[in-house]
C-alpha cells in the first residue's frame, strides 16, 4: 500500500500542471513536476539526488536565506519576484515554499511551488506604458482642443464685432445713395449708373457681411432655430414667387415640380427660406444661357421630404465636391467673374444641421448639379428651440 501511495504521489507531481520541485533537508532533488523541467530549461540535466545549489549555482545569497527559514518550519511566498536571466532580462516568478513532514511528522525538506509569469509583468508593463502615452496624449489633445477653442472665440468676437462696425457705415452708404437716386431728375446719365453702382455694391458688401456674422454666430453655438410644424406648400410658393421673375430676368426657364400634397414639416421656417433662397439663387448664377433650373419636392412616405434643386449649368469637379459646402471655398472656372463670397453653401449646411435636416450634390461636370434636402414631415412633437 506504502508502494502504491507512493507511486501515486510521484505521478501527481510529475504530471501536475504547475512547477513543483520537493526536496530534503540538504535541499537534494528528490521529486520535479514536469513543468519545473520545462520552465527552467533543465531538459538534459539530471536532477534527483542532486543539490539545489549545484543546479543553480550563482543563486543569490537571499534566496539561501528564504530556503534556511523554510527549512525551520516557516512557510514564505512572493507574487512577483524578478530574476536576472543570463541573457540580460529579467524572469519574473511568483512562488511559494512550505516545509514537508514525513509520516512520523518530522521535517523532512521544502516544497517549491513556482509560476512564470513574466509574459503577464510584460503585458502589465505594455498596458502601463501604453496609459502613460495615452494620458500624454490625452492631456496634449486637450491642450490643442483647448488652444482651438480660444482662437475660435476670438476669431468669432473679431468678425462678431467687424460685422457690426461695418454695418453701420454701409447702411449709411447704401441710404445716402437711395436718397441721392431719388432726386434722378437733376443727375445725368453717368451719375445715375454712379448710384446705382453704389447702391448693388452696397447691398452685396452688406449681404456678405450678415453672412459671416451668421456663420460666426453658428460656429460659436449660439445661433438658435425656432422649429416648429410649418406648411410646406405655403412656404414653397412665397419663395417659388419671388425667383421666378428673378429667373426670368435672368433668361432661365423655372420649374416647381410638386410631385403630390406637401405635408407638413419641422423646420425652422426662416432658415428653410434661406437654404433654398441660396440654392435657387446659385441655380441662376452658375447656369447656362437660357438654361433651366426646376425644384422638385417628393414625399415618399419615409418620414422626410425631399427636396432637390436641378440647374443645367457648368456643374462641379467630382473633386471639388467634398468642400464645396466649406466656408469660402468656391469653385468657378478660372476667368469666370460671379459676384459671390463663398459663404452661402457653408450657411446652408450649417442651417441644414441645426434642424435636423441632410443637404448634399451630386453633379457632373458640364452638365449641372443636382443640389439636395431632406426635410423631417411633421410628427406630434411641439415646437422646438434648438441652439
Amino acid at each position: 500500500m506504502d508502494s502504491f501511495a507512493g507511486d501515486i504521489s510521484e505521478v501527481c507531481i510529475k504530471y501536475a500542471p504547475a512547477s513543483i520541485a520537493i526536496l530534503d533537508m540538504d535541499l537534494r532533488y528528490i521529486a520535479v513536476s514536469d513543468r519545473w523541467i520545462n520552465d527552467y530549461g533543465l531538459h538534459n540535466v539530471e536532477l534527483i539526488g542532486r543539490t539545489h545549489y549545484e543546479i543553480f549555482p550563482d543563486i543569490p545569497q537571499r534566496w539561501k536565506d528564504i530556503h534556511q527559514r523554510c527549512l525551520t518550519g516557516e512557510v514564505m511566498s512572493c507574487e512577483e519576484d524578478p530574476f536576472p536571466r543570463e541573457d540580460g532580462g529579467i524572469e519574473w516568478v511568483k512562488w511559494q515554499i512550505r516545509p514537508w513532514h514525513n509520516n512520523q511528522n518530522e521535517m523532512s525538506g521544502i516544497i517549491m511551488f513556482t509560476e512564470v509569469i513574466t509574459a503577464q509583468k510584460n503585458l502589465e508593463f505594455l498596458n502601463k506604458d501604453l496609459e502613460k502615452r495615452v494620458q500624454i496624449r490625452t492631456r496634449e489633445m486637450e491642450k490643442l482642443k483647448n488652444q482651438a477653442e480660444q482662437v475660435s472665440q476670438a476669431k468669432t468676437q473679431f468678425l462678431s464685432r467687424m460685422s457690426h462696425e461695418l454695418r453701420t457705415p454701409l447702411n449709411a452708404i447704401i441710404g445716402f445713395s437711395q436718397l441721392l437716386g431719388m432726386d434722378s431728375d437733376n443727375l445725368n446719365d453717368e451719375q445715375k449708373q454712379a448710384l446705382e453702382n453704389i447702391d448693388v455694391s452696397g447691398q452685396h458688401l452688406l449681404r456678405l457681411v450678415v453672412e459671416v456674422l451668421d456663420l460666426s454666430t453658428i460656429e460659436s453655438g449660439d445661433m438658435q432655430v425656432s422649429i416648429k410644424s410649418v406648411p410646406l406648400n405655403n412656404l414653397i410658393k412665397e419663395v417659388s414667387d419671388l425667383f421666378e421673375n428673378k429667373a426670368k430676368e435672368a433668361g432661365i426657364h423655372y420649374v416647381v415640380d410638386s410631385l403630390g400634397d406637401l405635408p407638413e414639416v419641422m423646420v425652422d421656417a426662416d432658415r428653410l427660406k434661406e437654404i433654398l433662397s441660396n440654392l435657387l439663387s446659385n441655380g441662376i448664377k452658375f447656369n447656362k444661357d437660357k438654361g433651366s433650373l426646376t425644384m422638385q419636392i417628393k414625399d415618399d412616405n419615409s418620414g422626410f421630404v425631399r427636396i432637390d434643386v436641378i440647374d443645367t449649368g457648368c456643374g462641379i469637379k467630382s473633386s471639388d465636391q467634398s468642400y464645396i459646402f466649406e466656408p469660402f471655398n468656391r469653385v468657378i472656372a478660372k476667368g469666370e467673374e460671379i459676384p459671390g463670397s463663398g459663404v452661402g453653401l457653408a450657411l446652408v449646411k450649417r442651417y441644414a444641421s441645426l434642424m435636423n435636416c441632410e443637404v448634399g450634390v451630386d453633379s457632373k461636370e458640364g452638365v449641372g448639379s443636382r443640389f439636395w434636402l431632406t426635410v423631417p414631415v411633421a410628427s406630434n412633437l411641439g415646437a422646438v428651440n434648438y441652439s
